[in-house]
């Protein structure tokens, strides 16, 4: 920022530029205990103060600093922060009644619902813990209640109501007394969780083909000359040509036509 030592020497010199008389800085500075109070701006910095002066007076890394923050510039590199550990809807008012609370947690959950579907959208994970905290007017400090949050759902209006029948649970269960000044709703701890919508599309995808080499011969396929299995049974001739194989090779005991006894050999 521009406070401290740097804001000083800036109140200093823009009382320098714009009210020439010693004496009149003098009682400018009186009639503010705190240059911090000043009626200075970024924008009578810029217009006021040549940048030759500016630099003359600071040097270069103040000056450039001062331009750049005065003008709106900010070079420094934006960190990603990832995903926010909580989410949290919160309402600071006077609820008289249970009536009056059940309201504004029907307002909360529905609010924090779209928070949740949106963050599953986003990050593909769900809360498991649900907190509802409150203070009283007799007692301003905080109390909590925490329970399970709702399972995940594809549905965002069915999200809400289980989310909202979860938050009047915690708040019968925490026996508040009434007033209440505060009350809030809190999804944490997340986990990590697959999307519906890739569970579907990795359903729906069609199974890989297996190669020529692996796959499967259907019964009713023929088997050409060339990759019919040869068994070679003393006594047992050769099936003829043409003949369909299924779950067993179908040997023919003599030369008999095909309608002969067969013997049946597991492959």
């Amino acid at each position: 920022g521009l406070g401290g030592k740097l804001g000083d020497a800036l109140c200093t010199l823009l009382e320098e530029i714009v009210v020439p008389d010693a004496a009149a800085q003098q009682q400018a500075r009186v009639a503010t205990w705190s240059r911090r109070e000043s009626k200075w701006t970024a924008g009578d910095v810029v217009e006021r103060i040549p940048a030759q002066l500016l630099l003359a007076r600071l040097g270069e890394g103040a000056a450039r600093y001062v331009l750049d923050r005065c003008t709106g510039i900010d070079n420094e590199p934006v960190v990603a922060t990832g995903p926010p550990k909580s989410h949290m809807e919160m309402k600071s008012i006077t609820m008289r009644d249970r009536d009056a609370a059940r309201g504004w947690a029907r307002m909360l959950a529905v609010n924090l619902s779209a928070r949740i579907t949106a963050d599953r959208s986003s990050f593909h994970r769900h809360p498991k813990t649900l907190t509802l905290a409150f203070s009283t007017q007799s007692n301003f400090a905080l109390h909590s209640k925490s329970g399970m949050f709702p399972p995940r759902s594809f549905s965002a209006g069915g999200l809400e109501e289980r989310v909202l029948t979860a938050t009047l649970s915690l708040l019968d269960a925490s026996r508040a007394t009434f007033p209440l000044t505060r009350l809030s709703l809190q999804a944490s701890n997340f986990v990590m969780v697959e999307s519906g919508s890739h569970a579907i599309t990795s359903f729906l995808q069609p199974s890989r083909t297996l190669p020529d080499s692996s796959r499967p011969v259907p019964d009713s396929q023929t088997l050409p000359d060339s990759s019919r299995p040869v068994l070679d049974f003393p006594g047992h001739a050769q099936p003829p040509s043409g003949l369909k194989l299924g779950a067993g090779f179908a040997v023919p005991v003599s030369e008999a036509p095909v309608s002969a006894a067969l013997v049946s050999v597991a492959p």
